[in-house]
């Protein structure tokens, strides 16, 4: 709703002129309640659908903003991560557990920050622990 009613003072328009419509908003939220976007994501597509007058989905198709979730292709990444950094293994096993965020972060740089960070934590935490 924030996001609305910003636009709606930025463009001093009313809400039923807004290209964001409730059927597009409700189609973002699901698009971000599916994972298939991140939260962070939907900021940027929300801007866009008010630019460009399209639907989230054909957005997200064009601008390749889809999040990565798929586990096999994240493992494959967080593990080459952490056999390249076994100094801040090593740290982090000594209870520098700050040092999650440095894992999180080259994950999230290798995907180009289209990875799911709840799956990428989730799959580092694993990792580290056995």
């Amino acid at each position: 709703m924030g996001e609305v009613l910003r636009l709606q003072k930025e463009k001093d328009a009313l809400v039923e002129t807004l290209n964001v419509t409730p059927k597009r908003l409700g189609e973002l939220l699901t698009l971000v309640s599916t994972s298939v976007i991140s939260a962070q994501t939907a900021k940027k597509v929300f801007d866009l659908i008010e630019e460009q007058d399209k639907d989230p989905d054909t957005i997200v198709d064009e601008q390749g903003l889809k999040q990565i979730s798929d586990t096999g292709a994240l493992e494959k990444i967080v593990r080459d991560i952490i056999e390249k950094s076994q100094g801040e293994v090593a740290r982090y096993n000594a209870g520098e557990l700050k040092l999650m965020g440095f894992f999180v972060g080259e994950a999230m740089k290798q995907t180009k920050g289209k990875g799911n960070p709840k799956e990428i934590h989730k799959l580092v935490s694993g990792m580290l622990a056995g």
